[in-house]
C-alpha cells in the first residue's frame, strides 16, 4: 500500500462536522494508494482556516509564530489524533462499541481544550468561552467539535461512505435519512456509472477449458 502526501489541494469539506472533515482528510480511507492532505503543519493550517477550525486571522497569526520544531511536533500530534479520532468515529457510526484507546485519546485532547478555555464577556455583556491562539488551536476545535457530535448525534445519522474503498464519514442530514454517499457528485456518480455498464455490458459465462495443452 502506497501513502502519499498533497500539499497542492485540499479535500473536499462533506462530512458535516468539523471533527468528521478532519478524519476525512485521507483519501480514500481504504484502499491501495491513499492521499494524506495534512502533510504538515502548515497543510494543517491551510485545512483548518478552509474548514472553520481557525479563521484567517488566527490562522496568520499561528503561521507567523510557530517555528518549525513547535509545528512539527503538533503536526505529529494532530495526525495521530485523526488516527485515533477514526476508528472511534467508525464505530459509532456502525453501532460498534469504539476501543478504549481511541476513546482516551479523545480525552486527552479534550482535557486539553477545557483546560485552556477562559470565559470571555463581549462589550454588550455577552458571555462565552474563547482558546488561546496557540498552534494547538486547531485540534482543540476538533475535538470539542467531536465532543459536540457524540454527545447530541440523532440515532442512524452517522454514516460510512458507500463507495468502494471511500471510507469517509458524513452526517445525513437528509430529510429521509437515506444518504449512502459522502458525496453524489464523486463516489455516488462512480456507482451510477459502475450500474450503468453492468446493465449494458452483463457478465457472460466463461467459456469451459478442456484441459488439453
Amino acid at each position: 500500500m502506497s501513502f502519499l502526501v498533497s500539499k497542492a489541494h485540499q479535500p473536499r469539506l462533506v462530512g458535516g462536522a468539523l471533527c468528521l472533515d478532519f478524519v476525512n482528510t485521507v483519501d480514500p480511507r481504504v484502499g491501495a494508494e491513499r492521499r494524506d492532505y495534512l502533510g504538515d503543519y502548515d497543510a494543517l493550517l491551510g485545512w483548518a482556516s478552509r474548514a472553520g477550525a481557525v479563521d484567517a486571522a488566527e490562522a496568520e497569526r499561528l503561521r507567523g509564530r510557530t517555528s518549525g520544531r513547535t509545528g512539527h511536533r503538533v503536526w505529529r500530534r494532530a495526525l495521530a489524533f485523526r488516527e485515533a479520532l477514526y476508528p472511534l468515529l467508525h464505530a459509532v457510526a456502525e453501532g460498534r462499541k469504539p476501543d478504549p484507546r481511541a476513546v482516551a485519546a479523545l480525552q486527552t485532547e479534550l482535557s486539553a481544550a477545557r483546560g485552556r478555555q477562559a470565559l470571555t464577556v463581549t462589550p454588550v455583556g455577552t458571555v462565552g468561552e474563547a482558546l488561546p491562539v496557540q498552534p494547538e488551536l486547531p485540534l482543540w476545535r476538533v475535538a470539542l467539535s467531536a465532543r459536540e457530535l457524540l454527545l447530541t448525534l440523532p440515532a442512524g445519522r452517522l454514516r460510512v461512505c458507500a463507495g468502494d474503498e471511500c471510507g469517509w464519514l458524513f452526517l445525513d442530514r437528509s430529510k429521509a435519512g437515506r444518504r449512502r454517499w459522502c458525496s453524489m457528485a464523486d463516489c455516488g456518480n462512480r456507482a451510477k456509472a459502475r450500474r450503468h455498464y453492468a446493465r449494458r455490458h452483463p457478465r457472460r459465462p466463461g467459456r469451459q477449458s478442456s484441459g488439453v495443452a
